[in-house]
């Protein structure tokens, strides 16, 4: 009898392992651990991120840096990281110095790419979108980033149907109230 419970907890891994889509898995697997060992020490939320890149959230990778996104998901050929792990061009090669990642690294890079990079939530992870401080453009197309503007009232067609303090609804409306009640 003492090994019901390590079999029930083993049957609840188990259960929770199979909902999780292939995707997740390959992410999980094979994707954040060549992240977290090649990508984490110089782009994440410590006190070295370079290039204003970060890699530890899908929205990090889309929003990008000073170059632009590191990556468009579905397509490795637009995306920056995969230009950069690949080392074709001398002025973007990541990671630095010569430490170039084996071609099956850069492969599941490129897979994961390839398939529109899913990121799964992970419990108790706390990811910011963007570096501190940088602002893009879907952000600035929110409201209280846009500039103040004059802007004309509508027209009113009969001044019934305009509200007042004392009805919160339209005027004709509490009129109609207060013959009918009398």
């Amino acid at each position: 009898m003492r090994f019901l419970p390590a079999a029930s907890l083993l049957i609840a891994v188990a259960t929770a392992r199979a909902a999780e889509s292939q995707s997740d898995i390959f992410f999980r697997e094979k994707v954040q651990p060549i992240l977290t060992q090649h990508c984490f020490k110089c782009h994440s939320h410590g006190e070295k991120m370079k290039g204003n890149l970060l890699v530890d959230s899908r929205d990090a990778l889309i929003t990008g840096g000073d170059t632009g996104p590191a990556i468009v998901p579905g397509d490795p050929a637009k995306s920056l990281l995969i230009e950069a792990i690949n080392y074709k061009n001398t002025e973007l090669q990541m990671p630095p110095k010569g430490e170039k990642l084996k071609d099956a690294q850069i492969a599941t890079l490129t897979q994961w790419v390839k398939l529109g990079a899913p990121w799964p939530a992970m419990p108790g992870q706390k990811m910011q979108s963007r570096p501190r401080g940088k602002i893009s453009h879907a952000d600035r197309q929110w409201w209280a980033f846009r500039p103040v503007a004059k802007v004309e009232p509508p027209a009113i067609s009969a001044q019934s149907s305009v509200p007042s303090p004392q009805c919160p609804v339209l005027s004709a409306q509490c009129s109609e109230k207060r013959q009918v009640g009398r």
